[in-house]
């Protein structure tokens, strides 16, 4: 038997409660983000060219560029992807990482809400604290119990008992 008490770390199963803001805050009717953008806002991706291009289009209706994500670079999860990046010469930018389209909504809602975006991944800046607070609505339980570490792609996880 596990421990019902015992903390797990949510990781990117939490990507859909860091994309709420985008959501509650007006900014994803506002920029007039689709369907498929929302998604990949939830989600990790494999780099596969749809993932990429609503990244890319996330982005250009905040008025930001590739230049903007802060989540590290990989090469695609997706081999296919991944072959036709070394075949191409090109390196692994940001936006091949599988977080990258949980990155843009972030950054969109920062410039919806006239944040800054340099230190956005900052557990305190304002964006960081309004996804603490919503897991810890969600979750009920108190800030303080939800532990906090950092992420392989820069934003907070949250360690979250089991039960």
């Amino acid at each position: 038997m596990g421990d019902a008490a015992g903390y797990a770390y949510a990781r990117s199963s939490a990507k859909p409660f860091q994309a709420i803001p985008l959501v509650l805050s007006g900014a994803a009717d506002s920029l007039g983000l689709t369907g498929e953008e929302l998604a990949v806002a939830c989600a990790s991706h494999s780099a596969e060219e749809p993932h990429l291009a609503a990244v890319r289009s996330i982005l250009r209706k905040a008025g930001l560029s590739e230049g903007d994500l802060q989540n590290g670079a990989h090469p695609p999860l997706y081999a296919p992807a991944a072959a036709e990046l070394a075949r191409s010469g090109e390196e692994p930018g940001a936006i091949h990482g599988n977080c990258s389209g949980k990155h843009a909504g972030m950054l969109a809602l920062c410039v919806h809400e006239e944040w800054e975006t340099e230190s956005y991944r900052d557990p305190v800046h304002p964006l960081q604290r309004w996804i603490l607070e919503i897991v810890s609505t969600i979750c009920g339980l108190d800030r303080d119990d939800i532990l906090l570490s950092g992420d392989g792609c820069g934003v907070p996880t949250f360690g979250l008992p089991l039960k």
